[in-house]
């Protein structure tokens, strides 16, 4: 896919699931930085993405500490119940 062209072909049988996620662009040709979730073109600016994350700045998710706040509940009762299983 990197060759020339603009053309690919992907085969499978009929009897196999098949999932493909096909993502092109022209080349940024800049430095990458990339640490968790964020991706930069520093190492500096990924420290400093980490510091607004941490300091609140990015903002948040209306609801998420309700929906992590029932996500340990269930686990809780799964892991009482033995039948836990994390992968």
């Amino acid at each position: 896919m990197l060759g020339k062209g603009n053309t690919f072909q992907i085969n499978a049988s009929p009897s196999e699931d098949i999932h493909v996620l096909v993502i092109a662009g022209v080349p940024l040709k800049e430095a990458i930085a990339r640490h968790g979730p964020f991706v930069m073109n520093t190492w500096e600016e990924i420290e400093q993405a980490f510091s607004d994350f941490q300091s609140g700045k990015l903002g948040s998710i209306a609801g998420s500490e309700e929906r992590y706040a029932k996500t340990q509940k269930a686990v809780s009762k799964q892991k009482a119940s033995g039948t836990w299983n994390k992968k």
